[in-house]
């Protein structure tokens, strides 16, 4: 068995949490380090069994945010929201889950499947068949999704709108740290074609999957990971930072510091350059545009459908010239198409690298 230096730092935050008198405060803070690891951190593990298993950060820190949300649920703290109204979405969503879970078991399914999500090998029509089993069913993400309602149902009966603000504004705070080593990374590879900051990541926080690294160039620049597996994956954490950002900025004004950290994640996801990052940079100012100057008019036609109406429009006309041009995101988007089209064609010999 095998524990990282991040495991040993988490290890002595949560024994000072439950030393913490203040059962909400712990409940916050906690709440704000199962964010980071499922968010910001998607690379090494919080412990490796010597049998190959291995505990991710993520999972450690919501067992450990719902043992700290039990115990501000039994507290006398009484929060200032109707927690009535997500209890009813919270009971819907476990009786449509054990629901699911309940046909599976009655109407089996005898006919063969696909195993896993081995799409490449699907894709190249060299895929294994196998049939349903128990142990077909995902009963880890069922008791992440238990946990999950557990936490947001006592978030709604606790918290106000105030603990709301402390967790976002702790958020950001920590994960500046993300965007900076991003800079620093990009400016260490494309400078010195050095690995110096994926190389400190795997040590703190440890190699487990399909770890990348090495230097990748795209175009002249290299990909960026941080604290990720790949260029795409710190795409995707840069996404929802930036939306987590731009939902304070609503709750609490235009602050500068805010500000900063969504122009400087997206500036980020620009220089990227993976597919994602254009994927994403083009939905988040589709977000920020529709949420923010189109929610503040009062008059003449509907707001909402005028932006729906001009957003098809120009995504129509920008698809046509984009996919007949010969550019980079066109060649990518043409190789999806290529390959969707021969999906499940023996003769289609391309791996899926173009679709991802």
């Amino acid at each position: 068995m095998s524990i990282t230096p991040f495991s040993i730092l988490l290890i002595i935050i949560y024994i000072r949490l439950i030393i913490l008198r203040d059962v909400k405060k712990q409940f916050l803070i906690s709440f704000v380090i199962a964010m980071i690891c499922s968010i910001s951190i998607y690379m090494g593990y919080f412990v490796k069994f010597s049998e190959g298993g291995e505990v991710s950060y993520s999972t450690i820190s919501w067992l450990a945010c719902t043992f700290f949300a039990n115990r501000l649920n039994i507290s006398k703290h009484i929060g200032a929201w109707d927690a009535g109204k997500v209890a009813k979405k919270i009971l819907l969503y476990l009786f449509c889950l054990a629901f699911s879970t309940l046909l599976f078991f009655i109407y089996r399914y005898d006919k063969p499947v696909v195993e896993g999500s081995d799409y490449t090998n699907f894709m190249l029509n060299t895929v294994g068949y196998a049939h349903l089993t128990n142990s077909s069913i995902k009963f880890g993400w069922i008791y992440a999704s238990l946990m999950l309602c557990y936490v947001l149902r006592v978030a709604y009966k606790k918290l106000c709108l105030h603990d709301i603000l402390y967790i976002g504004e702790r958020f950001i705070k920590y994960t500046t740290i993300m965007i900076l080593v991003g800079y620093l990374e990009f400016f260490t590879e494309n400078l010195f074609d050095s690995l110096f900051v994926t190389n400190s990541a795997v040590t703190f926080f440890g190699k487990s999957g399909a770890q990348q690294i090495m230097i990748t160039y795209d175009r002249g620049w290299s990909n960026i990971q941080v604290f990720t597996k790949e260029a795409s994956m710190f795409s995707t954490s840069l996404l929802y930072s930036v939306i987590i950002a731009v939902n304070m900025v609503i709750l609490q004004g235009k602050k500068k510091k805010y500000l900063y950290y969504i122009g400087a994640s997206m500036l980020l996801m620009v220089i990227n350059r993976s597919m994602s990052s254009y994927v994403y940079v083009f939905l988040l100012v589709v977000y920020i545009t529709y949420l923010r100057p189109f929610s503040t008019i009062k008059h003449g036609t509907n707001p909402k459908i005028a932006f729906w109406l001009l957003f098809v429009i120009v995504l129509v006309l920008s698809s046509q010239t984009l996919l007949m041009s010969d550019s980079y995101l066109s060649n990518r988007l043409n190789e999806s198409i290529t390959q969707l089209s021969g999906f499940r064609d023996e003769s289609f010999t391309n791996t899926s690298e173009g679709l991802r």
